[in-house]
C-alpha cells in the first residue's frame, strides 16, 4: 500500500489541471483501468468494472464513486473491481430500498475511505450498498480520523442488506480517540456471511475500534475466518457486539477482542433488553479475550433480557481466556456436554464436541426464573469421529434446537 500511495500523489500532482467529473448515465457498463483524479458518478443503474491498473482517487471530500439515487423496483448500479484496481475515497450507493446495487471486491484490490464528516467521523470505505463481497486478498478499509476512524462497510440507509466475507480484509480505519467499525449494521438488517477473511475494528489512540455491530435484527453465519476487536492506548474493542435482535451460528473461525493499554475488549458482547430476543449459537470456533494491563475483557459478555447464547462446542478462551464469561441483567448462557459444573466461580467440563472448558463464570442481576447460566450434562456420551459430529451440530441447528429449553 506504501507504492501505491506514493504513486498516486504524484500522479495527483500532475493531474490536477485535468479535473472533470466523470459522468456515466447510460445504464450500460463501463470500464476504468487506467488513473483518474476525480470523482465517478453513476447514474440510471449504470455499472462500473475497474480493473487491473484502474486507480481513482477523490480530489476533494466527495466519495470517490457515488451512484446516485434510484426509483423504486428497480436494479441499483454495481461496482466490481479486480486486479490490483484501487479506489481512494470510497464508494457511496444510494439508493432506495428495493434498488439491487452492489460492490465486489476480487484479487489484490482495494477501497481506501478518505477524509472525515463535520461531526468528525471518518468516511466508510463502502456505504449504502444493498450487496457487498469481499474475495481473495481484497482490502476494504475505512478512513482514518482525528476523532472516530470510518468504518470499512456501514449500510447508511439503503435498507437491509447482505455482506459475504470470503476472503481479503475488512478493517475500520484508525482514529484518533476511536478506531472505526469493521462492518456496521447501524440503521437495517443485515445479512452477514463469513467463510474465510478478516474483519477488525480500527486501532484508536484511546479506544480500539468494533469488529462487527448490529443495532437492528440481523442474521449472521460464520464457518471460517477472523474477528477481531481494534487496539487502543487504553481500551481494546469488541470483536462482535449485538445490542438488538438477531440470530447468529458459529460453526468455525477465531473471534478475539482487542487489547487494551489498560482494558482488554470482549470477544462477544450482546446487551439486548426488549424485543424478540437474540440467540447466539456456538458449534466450533476459536473465542479469545483482549488483553489489558488493568484488566481483561470477557469472552463472552451477555446481558440483558434478550440476550441468549447456547455453547454445543468451540475451544472458549483458547489462547486468552481473560475475565471468562459475564451473564447479568437476565441475561442466559445454555452450555451443553458433559460433566459439567461450576466450582465458585469456575465453569469447567466438556462440550458436545469434546473440548474441554474451564472459565470464570460471573452471574449477576438475575430476576427472571430461568436466565442466568444453565447446564445441560448427557450421560456416556461417545464423541463420533469429527465429520460425523459436525454433521449432528448442523442437524441440530437445522431442527430449530435453538427453541429447546430445559427448565
Amino acid at each position: 500500500m506504501y507504492i501505491k500511495g506514493t504513486t498516486f500523489l504524484c500522479l495527483g500532482i500532475i493531474s490536477l489541471h485535468l479535473n472533470a467529473t466523470v459522468i456515466y448515465n447510460d445504464g450500460g457498463a463501463h470500464t476504468i483501468n487506467s488513473f483518474i483524479y476525480d470523482n465517478v458518478v453513476l447514474e440510471n443503474h449504470s455499472d462500473l468494472n475497474i480493473e487491473h491498473g484502474g486507480f481513482i482517487i477523490s480530489p476533494g471530500s466527495d466519495y470517490a464513486v457515488y451512484a446516485a439515487t434510484s426509483g423504486a423496483g428497480v436494479n441499483g448500479s454495481s461496482v466490481n473491481m479486480s486486479g490490483d484496481a484501487t479506489v481512494i475515497g470510497g464508494v457511496r450507493m444510494n439508493g432506495s430500498d428495493s434498488d439491487a446495487s452492489s460492490v465486489v471486491t476480487r484479487d489484490d484490490s482495494t477501497i481506501q475511505g478518505l477524509g472525515a464528516h463535520p461531526n468528525g467521523v471518518g468516511r466508510a470505505a463502502v456505504s449504502g450498498a444493498h450487496y457487498v463481497e469481499i474475495n481473495d486478498n481484497s482490502h476494504i478499509v475505512g478512513a482514518t480520523s482525528g476523532a472516530t476512524g470510518g468504518a470499512a462497510i456501514k449500510n447508511g440507509d439503503s435498507g437491509h442488506y447482505h455482506v459475504t466475507v470470503n476472503g481479503g480484509e475488512v478493517v475500520g480505519g484508525h482514529g484518533g480517540n476511536t478506531g472505526g467499525y469493521g462492518i456496521s449494521a447501524d440503521f437495517d438488517p443485515i445479512a452477514l456471511e463469513i467463510t474465510g477473511g478478516v474483519i477488525r475494528g480500527g486501532d484508536g489512540d484511546l479506544n480500539g475500534g468494533t469488529g462487527v455491530v448490529n443495532t437492528n435484527y440481523g442474521t449472521i453465519t460464520m464457518t471460517d475466518g477472523a474477528i477481531y476487536g481494534g487496539d487502543g492506548g487504553i481500551s481494546g474493542g469488541t470483536a462482535f457486539y449485538s445490542f438488538a435482535d438477531m440470530e447468529m451460528d458459529i460453526y468455525g473461525g477465531l473471534i478475539q477482542g482487542g487489547n487494551g493499554g489498560a482494558y482488554g475488549g470482549s470477544a462477544i458482547r450482546t446487551t439486548t433488553t426488549s424485543g424478540e430476543p437474540a440467540h447466539i449459537q456456538i458449534f466450533d470456533g476459536q473465542f479469545d479475550a483482549g488483553i489489558g494491563s488493568i484488566v481483561d475483557g470477557w469472552i463472552f459478555d451477555v446481558v440483558g433480557s434478550g440476550s441468549n447464547m447456547s455453547l454445543y462446542g468451540g475451544q472458549i478462551g483458547y489462547t486468552a481466556a481473560g475475565a471468562g464469561i459475564n451473564i447479568d441483567i437476565n441475561g442466559l448462557v445454555d452450555v451443553y456436554g458433559w460433566d459439567l459444573r461450576v466450582d465458585g466461580d469456575l465453569l469447567t467440563g466438556y462440550l458436545l464436541d469434546g473440548s474441554w472448558i474451564e472459565t470464570a463464570v460471573s452471574v449477576a442481576g438475575i430476576t427472571l426464573p430461568g436466565r442466568g447460566l444453565r447446564l445441560f450434562n448427557h450421560e456416556n456420551v461417545n464423541v463420533p469421529e469429527p465429520s460425523v459430529l459436525q454433521l449432528m451440530l448442523f442437524g441440530l441447528a437445522g431442527l430449530g434446537f435453538r427453541r429447546f429449553k430445559m427448565v
